[in-house]
């Protein structure tokens, strides 16, 4: 096998609840944020073919295939989270595989991954959450066996990050002219909030206003209404997402379910703005980011369009994973 090391990979991983969300030198990636243990060689052999199937370790793995219920970083269990990683590692190099130089049976020697994780302020806010990712991730080896390629993967573990401010932090001289900022960060799970002031972060807050309720309530509907359709939580998010999606026969489009997205929407945001009233209404700049900004965006300009500017950004779910990605370059300037 050649010694051949290939160039160093950057990933910034956003392990989320529902979603994980990857960006790499290469390509950004979604999946559903679930791992089903493959104990049979014999049924992984039959999907060998399939981009879902991965062998970590010797094991092998299906991701992103099961609804996933949201869960904190602490019970998830970690070998998800390193399948997970070397997963969004392997698509990012088959993505550009064609710009090494391969051995005849597509096998790399080694990678090294400079990787920035991050977390939702609540979890941040746990020295031991951060801790146990640095054990589990730092100067880490995996093998690595994924669509032809066999590789070492050798993590480099940057820095832990929390959601929301840190798009702040690598873009502040795209805001300099901004005196106040209100960030909002929605999520599957929570909605992160800090208030930014002269460049300096205050009051980070996280609270449990995440869109999974959203998704799980238009279940329920969809459900009620055709008992025989089996709909899942990845089914809904491509249809908040894209506007529609189609399961079997039938196609369930995002505004069938207008009036409960802007309900459960109208009330969070007045949650935000009870708590948070004087940090909203002195801000110069509403930024809105996070996987279910676009569930709530038409509602945050109703409550706050009048008083202050409101930024959504483009690509608003790879928003963390990006920040987290450009952090993973920091010990190299």
């Amino acid at each position: 096998m050649s010694n051949e090391k290939i160039t160093t990979l950057h990933l910034g991983a956003n392990l989320g609840n529902l979603l994980t969300k990857m960006v790499g030198d290469v390509k950004k990636d979604m999946y559903m944020s679930s791992v089903e243990t493959m104990l049979s060689e014999g049924d992984a052999s039959l999907m060998k073919n399939d981009d879902h199937l991965i062998k970590v370790n010797g094991t092998y793995y299906l991701c992103g295939e099961n609804d996933v219920t949201a869960d904190d970083i602490d019970r998830r269990p970690i070998e998800t989270l390193h399948v997970l990683t070397c997963f969004g590692i392997a698509r990012q190099l088959v993505s550009k595989k064609s710009n090494f130089t391969r051995t005849g049976n597509f096998r790399f020697n080694k990678c090294d991954v400079n990787i920035v994780l991050g977390l939702c302020i609540d979890e941040y806010k746990v020295k031991t959450n951060i801790d146990m990712l640095y054990d589990e991730f730092d100067n880490k080896t995996f093998d690595i066996e994924y669509m032809g390629i066999k590789f070492k993967a050798v993590l480099n573990l940057i820095d832990v990050l929390p959601e929301g401010f840190c798009h702040y932090q690598v873009n502040y001289e795209d805001y300099a002219n901004y005196r106040s900022i209100f960030l909002l960060d929605c999520g599957s799970k929570t909605w992160d909030m800090c208030k930014i002031i002269n460049g300096r972060v205050r009051q980070p807050d996280s609270k449990d206003y995440g869109t999974l309720d959203v998704m799980k309530d238009i279940i329920k509907v969809i459900t009620n209404e055709n008992p025989k359709t089996k709909v899942n939580l990845t089914d809904v998010e491509l249809m908040l997402r894209n506007g529609s999606v189609s399961v079997g026969k039938q196609t369930f489009n995002r505004e069938d379910f207008k009036e409960l997205i802007d309900t459960k929407s109208h009330t969070s945001l007045t949650l935000v703005n009870n708590l948070y009233k004087h940090e909203v209404e002195s801000s110069n700049l509403i930024i809105g980011f996070g996987g279910g900004i676009n569930l709530v965006k038409d509602s945050l300009h109703n409550m706050f369009g009048e008083m202050t500017e409101i930024k959504i950004l483009e690509n608003p779910e790879y928003t963390n994973a990006q920040a987290y990605y450009e952090a993973s370059f920091q010990d190299e300037e």
